[in-house]
């Protein structure tokens, strides 16, 4: 055994030597340069290597794959349109190219302002998904698309989820803060349940979400108070991401709720048709002004703005020392302004916009568009049939039948009606229009009711007797309330037919556009026993007003439609001057002349009537 060892060892030396094999480095990925460019957040640049790949790629698959990959790099470039034209000019066959496709085409409906934004349409794409199969990068353009998607629909627990998790991985600059504060406002409104089920998944990060909210949501009027639950806060989370943005904001709205303006503008339009509406809403705010009894109260100045001019009076307002703007009024102005103008100072809308507008507005970086300085007061009927259905809903029903004119404002009516009483857990169980000549009128008792149901039966039963039978018919028990949705012209030849067919015991609701304005007991005798909603100020309740009296002694004999804009604006001032306080602190309300006021944390002012009853013909308050 020796000899074979020693033999195999000299055999071994004896051999030829050998070159030692170097280390040569791999050959570079193909993408490794567009890689390094969405690493350095330079989506230009990612998106036009990916689409040089794509023109040279032999395979037709990779070819698939870097032409979708180019498609989304260009939408975080904000290159919208380059971004479609790829889709749609690449036939996509290849599995992963599908994926990327489908990501690209959610996104892009939810970023770009000139595409169709439908949120159930873009999380029924992500959800064809699997996730897991993504890069980091597609990641995180999934979550964020996704949980902006759920924020639209109002699922604030997903939505929360998901943009949480899409900080998990790096966005564009453009993006980042839009996707706190949309998280933020998503945490601000969970449920008690929904909190509760977030905290018990284990996330460390959302938990701390939560607890930044609970630990400063009552203390935003305190600024020593403020400092030193944020302080506490920091300690337990230094390094969370709400420390980049959201507490500098907190900060700012501690600021903004314990100052008051100091020079208000107030932007109206005073030619056209809204001319009358603008006098009266004007009038109304000076009077408030002139009634506030503060020795530091603001300075006034008035402009006239149209759709065209609004955003350079805007600008030149803010230039002259507006430290608040108040208005406009139309629709068309409002979004000629968030779009064309930087919104630097607090601005209190006096009509409201729809979410996609502002989903827009925040994702152009150049308008630097901060939520937390609008607010949003309208006077709509949409306004009026939810408050009338939370009013509904407190007096204890549950089952309710709806009838509607076929009218614009009937259909409007009916449509909030019926949103805000599902989403409270109501049922409607039937939902008819009325309108037009009697028979109409009475057809729509019949259904609603389900009169002719009985009278049928009745029929049935004599055609099987073979005998006459007496007969009355019998509405159906199950309804515990009316909404109705019309005018006074209307209602007031329904009403009459309820009574005829025995059903006006059932309560009957509506908004203030049941009632003129104008006490004419010879007209609406007729509407006896129907309860509606309308202004204090039109129903001559009190309110916070000092010198309410004085306000019903110069402007009732205006008219109601001017003595309504004429309380709009009265409400407009105090919530120029207490919106913040309302907007972040918990359970209070400002018994204004339109209503008691709540502002949410969005800015949304949530209007909600005085409820009156017709009694011999006059509207009467306090009453069960």
């Amino acid at each position: 055994m020796v000899l074979l060892f020693a033999l195999s060892i000299s055999l071994l030396g004896c051999g030829p030597a050998t070159t030692p094999v170097k280390n040569t480095a791999p050959p570079p990925k193909p993408t490794a340069s567009a890689e390094a460019a969405l690493a350095n957040r330079n989506y230009l640049a990612a998106a036009e290597e990916f689409w040089r790949l794509s023109s040279q790629s032999e395979s037709p698959a990779s070819a698939e794959r870097f032409a979708m990959q180019a498609a989304l790099a260009y939408i975080d470039a904000q290159n919208f349109d380059q971004a479609a034209a790829i889709v749609s000019a690449t036939a996509v066959t290849d599995t992963t190219a599908t994926r990327i496709a489908t990501l690209v085409s959610a996104t892009i409906g939810e970023v770009s302002p000139g595409y169709v934004y439908d949120p159930d349409d873009i999380i029924n794409k992500l959800q064809t998904i699997e996730a897991r199969s993504l890069t980091p990068y597609q990641k995180s353009v999934y979550h964020r698309t996704l949980g902006r998607a759920q924020y639209s629909l109002a699922s604030f627990s997903d939505a929360a989820t998901s943009l949480n998790r899409a900080l998990d991985y790096q966005q564009p600059a453009h993006e980042t803060e839009a996707i706190h504060q949309q998280l933020w406002q998503a945490i601000a409104q969970l449920t008690g349940e929904q909190r509760t089920e977030l905290i018990s998944t284990g996330n460390k990060n959302l938990t701390a979400w939560l607890a930044l909210k609970d630990s400063t949501n009552n203390v935003l009027h305190d600024g020593p108070a403020l400092d030193a639950a944020i302080n506490a806060w920091r300690t337990q989370f230094p390094s969370h991401p709400a420390n980049l943005f959201i507490v500098e904001q907190l900060y700012e709205i501690s600021e903004s709720i314990s100052g008051k303006a100091s020079n208000i503008a107030l932007l109206l339009p005073f030619e056209g048709r809204y001319q009358r509406a603008a006098t009266a809403i004007r009038d109304g705010f000076l009077s408030a002004w002139f009634d506030d009894a503060d020795t530091l109260k603001p300075i006034v100045n008035v402009y006239s703005v149209n759709p065209e001019n609004v955003a350079s009076v805007y600008q030149t307002a803010v230039g002259n020392g507006a430290d608040y703007v108040v208005g406009p009024l139309q629709k068309k102005s409002i979004e000629n302004l968030l779009q064309n103008a930087k919104i630097t100072v607090p601005i209190l809308l006096l009509n409201r916009i729809n979410a996609g507008t502002i989903s827009a507005i925040t994702a152009n970086p150049d308008l630097a568009f901060k939520q937390e300085r609008v607010y949003q007061f309208a006077l709509s009927p949409e306004d009026e049939a939810s408050s009338i259905a939370r009013h509904i809903w407190d007096r204890g029903h549950r089952r309710v039948a709806a009838m509607g004119t076929q009218t614009k404002l009937g259909e409007r009516l009916l449509t909030a009606f019926r949103d805000q009483w599902e989403s409270l857990g109501g049922t409607i169980l039937r939902t008819v229009d009325y309108g037009g000549d009697q028979s109409r009128y009475a057809n729509a008792v019949r259904k609603t009711f389900a009169l002719d149901y009985s009278t049928a039966r009745a029929k049935q039963l004599i055609k099987t007797l073979g005998r006459n039978v007496i007969h009355s018919p019998r509405a159906r028990k199950d309804v515990d309330g009316v909404f109705l949705a019309g005018l006074p012209v209307d209602n007031r030849q329904l009403i009459p037919q309820l009574r005829y067919f025995g059903v006006a015991n059932v309560p009957m609701y509506s908004s203030s556009h049941t009632f003129t304005g104008i006490i004419d007991p010879g007209n609406d005798i007729d509407l006896d026993g129907a309860n509606f909603g309308d202004m204090p100020l039109i129903l001559g309740i009190d309110s916070d007003n000092a010198d309410y009296d004085r306000y019903q002694a110069n402007w009732l004999r205006s008219g109601p439609q001017s003595t309504r804009m004429f309380a709009f604006g009265l409400d407009a001032y105090q919530l120029a001057m207490s919106g913040a306080k309302l907007r972040y602190q918990d359970n209070v309300t400002y018994r204004g002349a339109t209503g008691n006021l709540n502002v949410d944390r969005t800015g949304i002012v949530t209007r909600n009537l005085q409820m009156a009853k017709f009694v011999n013909g006059v509207p009467s308050v306090g009453l069960p």
